[in-house]
Parts: C-alpha cells; sequence; structure tokens
C-alpha cells in the first residue's frame, strides 16, 4: 500500500478564520482493484493501515471514502 500525502496550504492554522489547529483533520480514500483483492490489498487492510498511519501522524481523520465498486 502506497501513502501519498498531500500538504495543506497554511498547515496548522484553519485559513477560512485564521484558527489554530491542534490537529491536522484529513480524509482517506480506499480503493482495491477487482484483481488485487488479497488481504493485504483488501478495503479493510487499508483502512485499519491508514488509522494506525493517522495516529503515529497525529492526524484526525473526519472521513474515509471507501470505493468498493469493481
Amino acid at each position: 500500500m502506497e501513502v501519498e500525502i498531500i500538504k495543506a496550504k497554511g498547515a496548522g492554522e484553519d485559513t477560512s478564520t485564521g484558527r489554530k489547529i491542534d490537529r491536522l483533520r484529513v480524509a482517506a480514500y480506499c480503493r482495491v482493484s477487482t484483481d488485487e483483492q488479497s488481504y493485504g490489498n483488501s478495503l479493510d487492510y487499508q483502512e485499519m493501515r491508514l488509522k494506525e498511519y493517522s495516529n503515529i501522524m497525529q492526524y484526525e481523520i473526519f472521513e474515509i471514502i471507501r470505493d468498493d465498486k469493481s
């Protein structure tokens, strides 16, 4: 699984209000092609790894988008 980090503009502050943000809020996207649906690539496994990563990085996940359409 590959994680791509896209830096937010003005990370650390809410650009609309100028308030300081304690934890960066992120959305995550999980997708597995039909041909690669083994355990190591399953949506559940990806979601678990994203949650672990967000805890390490101290991110707050406000939404996980799961693309389970084949």
